[in-house]
């Protein structure tokens, strides 16, 4: 989407929503990445998929991905996020984001160890997180949005909703740049004040 964004010269806001691939994930240090994902998909899938998977990461100029490392539940980081928009708005969210994915997929952190979100609201100059993730602010909040994903049929990650002054489009899954090029260069045509033919 980046791309595709910067190939067009588009310049457009990102705001992230919550979604639980399995809420049912243990807090704290969470449990090993790999026997999380053999325990569901089983071990030979798994092994066809980590392949791919890095190669999708470096095709993205991310190397260094893989299932080692931990998983855990990510309310809290939900939690976090939500709270990175109400005190610095989308751009501050996103800063997060890029802080948590990295800390998640390149350095196998898991985003349910409060150490690993502080560290991360601090290099994304948050404040204000210690105070959060020690109580339950903004639990209802994630919840009620990921109620309301699940209730408008969403049903995994990455999901993308985009605005174009109400004729947006949606796309799940991994996409290639052409899919986004194609939705936003048709959006940017039928947008408000485009030039008509």
């Amino acid at each position: 989407m980046q791309l595709a964004s910067a190939q067009l010269g588009m310049d457009f806001s990102v705001s992230w929503k919550p979604f639980f691939l399995d809420e049912r994930l243990p807090g704290g240090e969470g449990k090993p990445k790999m026997d999380h994902y053999q325990a569901k998909f089983g071990p030979e899938r798994v092994q066809q998929m980590l392949p791919r998977m890095v190669q999708t990461f470096a095709d993205e100029g991310i190397p260094g991905y893989s299932l080692d490392g931990r998983i855990g539940n990510t309310l809290d980081s939900h939690r976090l996020l939500e709270y990175a928009l109400i005190k610095g708005g989308a751009q501050k969210q996103d800063q997060l984001v890029e802080v948590l994915f990295d800390r998640y997929f390149l350095r196998g952190q898991p985003l349910s160890s409060k150490e690993v979100l502080l560290e991360a609201a601090a290099a994304a100059d948050l404040e204000g997180a210690e105070a959060l993730l020690s109580g339950g602010e903004l639990s209802d909040d994630v919840w009620s949005k990921v109620e309301s994903a699940h209730d408008e049929g969403v049903s995994g990650v990455p999901h993308f909703r985009i605005d174009g002054g109400g004729r947006g489009k949606e796309v799940s899954g991994g996409q290639v740049p052409e899919v986004f090029m194609e939705i936003f260069t048709s959006l940017s045509r039928t947008a408000p004040g485009a030039p008509s033919a």
